[in-house]
C-alpha cells in the first residue's frame, strides 16, 4: 500500500480521514522534504489532550446536579444567584 503525504500546511482536521485510512501520514515541509510523520496513536493522544478538560468538566457538572437534586427548588436556587448577574434559560 502506497503511502500518504500531507503538507505540513495542512490543517490536523482536515487531515483526519487520511491519517485513519492508512494508520500514518508523512509530513512534507514546504521545501518538499519529508520532516515526520503523525500516526492515529498521535491523533488520539492529541484528542485527549484536548478533550480531557470538557469530559472532567461535564463530570463535574454530573457530580453538582446529583448532590443538589431534589435538594433545593429552582426557586433557591434563583434566590441565591449572583442579583448582577445575568438571566439565563431555565430550560436545559
Amino acid at each position: 500500500m502506497p503511502h500518504k503525504e500531507i503538507s505540513s500546511e495542512t490543517s490536523i482536521f482536515a487531515a483526519v480521514d487520511d491519517i485513519v485510512a492508512n494508520q500514518y501520514a508523512l509530513i512534507r515541509n514546504p521545501e518538499n522534504v519529508i520532516c515526520g510523520i503523525v500516526t492515529t496513536s498521535d491523533l488520539s493522544q492529541e484528542f485527549r489532550r484536548l478533550g480531557e478538560p470538557f469530559l472532567l468538566l461535564g463530570e463535574i457538572e454530573n457530580y453538582i446536579r446529583r448532590m443538589i437534586k431534589d435538594k433545593y427548588t429552582l426557586d433557591d436556587l434563583k434566590e441565591a444567584r449572583d442579583p448582577t448577574g445575568q438571566i439565563r434559560s431555565t430550560k436545559y
